[in-house]
């Protein structure tokens, strides 16, 4: 009850600000209801676009940050799945690595959000790997330890609105693997067999 009361109380304080947290509040629940990978990037990228407005907005500089390398994260994989053959460098993963780790670095030391930082840095961490594998399935399933990281960053910051999208990601997460990964093969299996 506590937790449902601060999430009124954030979305109260907030004003007009909230509008961004709500708009990626709705796009995180669609991003893993999405068939392809396509689709779960580009959702991702809209969810961020709107979360990291909120997070400036709010003065949280490592999670603005780390939304903004995400969204460039997001748009590189997607042409790397295209086909733009230089994306496909593992360089470039782990150059994304790289601006996460500093990200998180700066912010921590001079933001003064110190070892709180690096809960974003785990985040993006997980997301990134994520996001470079091509199966939908595996780009789930490695996501949600990315979220759960998320989840406490927020809840450090007092980001109670955030913490909803946070849960309402990882149940995303959680009914696109059940629909799409366990029960969309065990109906792939039947038509075989039919």
């Amino acid at each position: 009850m506590e937790f449902l009361q601060n999430v009124l109380r954030d979305i109260k304080a907030d004003g007009w600000v909230v509008i961004f947290a709500l708009a990626g509040v709705v796009l995180n629940a669609l991003a893993y209801q999405q068939r392809t990978k396509r689709g779960i990037l580009m959702t991702v990228v809209a969810a961020m676009s709107t979360v990291s407005i909120y997070y400036f907005l709010k003065g949280t500089v490592a999670g603005g940050i780390m939304n903004i390398l995400s969204i460039v994260r997001s748009l590189a994989f997607d042409r790397k799945d295209a086909g733009v053959k230089w994306l496909n460098s593992k360089w470039v993963l782990f150059g994304f690595m790289a601006f996460f780790v500093g990200a998180g670095i700066y912010s921590g030391i001079a933001k003064d959000e110190g070892a709180w930082a690096f809960l974003s840095v785990s985040g993006m961490a997980f997301a990134t790997i994520a996001m470079w594998v091509k199966n939908p399935g595996t780009v789930r399933l490695l996501s949600l330890p990315g979220m759960v990281s998320w989840l406490i960053y927020n809840a450090h910051n007092s980001l109670w609105i955030l913490n909803v999208s946070d849960i309402i990601c990882i149940i995303s997460i959680l009914v696109g693997i059940m629909r799409y990964d366990i029960l969309g093969k065990e109906e792939n299996a039947k038509k075989i067999r039919v």
